[in-house]
C-alpha cells in the first residue's frame, strides 16, 4: 500500500508529531528539561574523559597523582549524572534554577580534580569554560554573568591553591604532554560546544516549528468552528423551504405520467430532495448531542462499504470499488457521522478528476487500520502542495468548492485518534490515506472469507 511521503504531509499540517511519555516531544516540554538532557549526554563523555585521563597520566605517563580522591569525585560525579538521568527519563519538570546549579556541579568537580592535579598550570584547566558556553546558549544574561563570575573566581583560586602536577625542575621533561594535552582539552571543548550548541539550535528550531504547527491548527480549528455554527443555523433555515419542495415535487409528480424523462427526472430529484433533508435531520442531531455519545463501533469493511452505498446515490456517475489485501477479520473502528462525511468527502474529491476509477484500499493490522482513496487523476501539482490541506483552499472551480472539505475531513479524524495523509500514488492519481486505530475490545467481529473487491 502507498504511503505518501512526510515533506507533503507536513506542509499539508496533516502529521501528528509523535507523542512522548506525557503527550509531548521533550523540546515541548521546556527548554530546560531540553538542556539538561544534552548536559546528562556530555557529563557522560566528561565521566569517560576524565577516568581514561587518570589511567593515561597515572600508568603511561608515570605522572603521580592521587587516585583515590580523584576517582571518588568521579565516582560521585557518576551517581549524581545517574540521579540527573532519572529526572530526565521521568520527564520531570526542571526549572532554569535547577540547570544553573547542576552547571554549578560541574564546575565543582572539575575544579577540586585540577586542584589535585596541577590548579591553572593543567592543560585541562580549559574546560572551566565549557559550563560559562553552556549557561550562555541556554540561560538568561543574569544567569551568564552568574556563571562568568564563579568560573574567574574558580580560575584565580587555582592559580594559588593546587597541589603541583610535577616536581620542582620537572615541567620542562614533560613539555611536550603538557602541549599535547593542550590539544586534547581544545578540541575537546570545541566538540563538545559545537555538539551542545547545534543541538539547542535544533531544538529552538523545532519548538518553533511546532508552535507554528499549533498556532496552524488552532487557527483551523476556529474556522471549523465558525462553519460550524453557520451551519447549523443553515440547516435549521434550510428545514422549512426544503418540507415546501417535498410537497411541491409529490403534488407535480401526477402530471409527469405522460413524459417518462420527466418522470425520471422528478424521481432523482425527490430522492436527491430526501437525501438532503436526511443529511440536515443528522446535522441536527450530531450537534445536538456530545462527540462521545455520538461515537459507535462498527467492523471497518462494513463501515466502508456504508459509506460506498451513501456514496454511489450522490454520484450514480462514478465507479468505485472497495478493495481489501489484509487476510482474516476485520477489525473494529470507531466512527462517527463526521468520519462517514470524511470518507465521502475524499470520495468526491476523486470523483471530480476520475469518476470512471475509483479505489477505497484498507488494510489493517494489530494497533491500526487504514484506508486509502486513489484515483487515476491529474495527482497533486507541485505548486499546490505547498497550499494543500490550508483553510479555503481549493483548485476547483468557483462555485464547484469552498476549500473546506479537506479540514473538516482531518478535524474529524483527528478527534478520533487518527490521521490524515495526502500524496501522490506511484501509478499516478492522487491518494488521500486516513489511518485510525483498533478497537481492541470489538476487534474480529465480522470475518471475511477472502480478498477482493466490493
Amino acid at each position: 500500500m502507498y504511503v505518501p511521503g512526510k515533506g507533503l504531509l507536513a506542509r499539508a499540517g496533516f502529521d501528528r508529531p509523535r507523542p512522548g511519555a506525557d503527550g509531548l516531544p521533550l523540546f515541548l516540554q521546556g527548554a530546560p528539561l531540553h538542556n539538561l538532557h544534552h548536559l546528562v549526554v556530555m557529563r557522560n563523555v566528561a565521566i569517560v574523559g576524565q577516568t581514561l585521563g587518570l589511567v593515561v597520566v597515572d600508568r603511561l605517563l608515570g605522572i603521580e597523582l592521587p587516585l583515590v580522591p580523584m576517582a571518588g569525585v568521579i565516582v560521585a560525579l557518576a551517581l549524581f549524572n545517574a540521579a540527573t538521568w532519572r529526572t530526565v527519563r521521568l520527564h520531570r519538570p526542571v526549572s532554569e534554577r535547577q540547570l544553573m546549579l547542576q552547571l554549578m556541579v560541574d564546575i565543582a568537580a572539575l575544579v577540586l580534580q585540577l586542584a589535585m592535579a596541577g590548579g591553572a598550570g593543567n592543560p585541562f584547566v580549559g574546560m572551566l569554560l565549557l559550563p560559562l558556553a553552556i549557561t550562555a546558549a541556554s540561560l538568561p544574561w543574569r544567569a551568564t554573568w552568574i556563571m562568568a563570575a564563579v568560573t574567574v573566581a574558580c580560575h584565580s583560586l587555582l592559580v594559588v591553591w593546587h597541589r603541583p602536577l610535577f616536581g620542582p625542575g620537572e615541567e620542562a621533561r614533560h613539555l611536550y604532554w603538557l602541549t599535547a594535552g593542550m590539544w586534547v582539552n581544545n578540541t575537546i571543548v570545541a566538540g563538545m560546544v559545537a555538539f551542545f550548541v547545534v543541538r539547542i539550535a535544533t531544538g529552538l528550531r523545532q519548538s518553533e516549528q511546532a508552535r507554528a504547527a499549533i498556532r496552524e491548527r488552532e487557527l483551523r480549528h476556529e474556522h471549523v468552528v465558525r462553519v460550524g455554527t453557520l451551519a447549523a443555523g443553515a440547516a435549521h433555515e434550510l428545514a422549512q423551504p426544503m418540507a415546501t419542495m417535498s410537497l411541491l415535487l409529490s403534488e407535480m409528480e401526477p402530471h409527469t405520467a405522460a413524459d417518462p424523462q420527466l418522470r425520471d427526472m422528478m424521481r432523482q430529484a425527490t430522492q436527491q430532495l430526501a437525501h438532503c433533508r436526511e443529511m440536515l435531520g443528522s446535522l441536527l442531531s450530531y450537534g445536538r448531542n456530545s462527540f462521545d455519545t455520538q461515537t459507535a463501533v462498527m467492523p471497518v469493511d462494513e463501515f466502508l462499504r456504508h459509506c460506498l452505498e451513501v456514496f454511489r446515490t450522490r454520484r450514480p456517475g462514478a465507479s468505485a470499488a472497495l478493495v481489501v489485501d489484509s487476510p482474516g477479520p476485520p477489525p473494529a473502528i470507531r466512527h462517527d457521522l463526521a468520519l462517514r462525511q470524511a470518507v465521502l468527502n475524499l470520495l468526491g474529491n476523486a470523483a471530480d478528476v476520475s469518476p470512471e476509477w475509483i479505489e477505497l484500499r484498507v488494510h489493517w493490522d494489530d494497533d491500526e487500520v487504514s484506508w486509502s482513496v486513489l484515483d487515476r487523476g491529474p495527482g497533486i501539482a507541485p505548486e499546490v502542495q505547498k497550499q494543500i490541506g490550508k483553510m479555503f483552499f481549493t483548485t476547483k472551480p468557483a462555485g464547484s468548492g469552498n476549500g473546506l472539505g479537506l479540514n473538516l475531513a482531518n478535524t474529524a479524524v483527528a478527534r478520533l485518534g487518527g490521521s490524515l495523509h495526502l500524496g501522490n500514488a506511484p501509478a499516478g492519481g492522487a491518494c488521500a490515506r486516513i489511518v485510525l486505530p483498533v478497537e481492541p475490545a470489538a476487534a474480529g467481529v465480522a470475518p471475511i472469507t477472502r480478498a477482493g473487491r466490493a
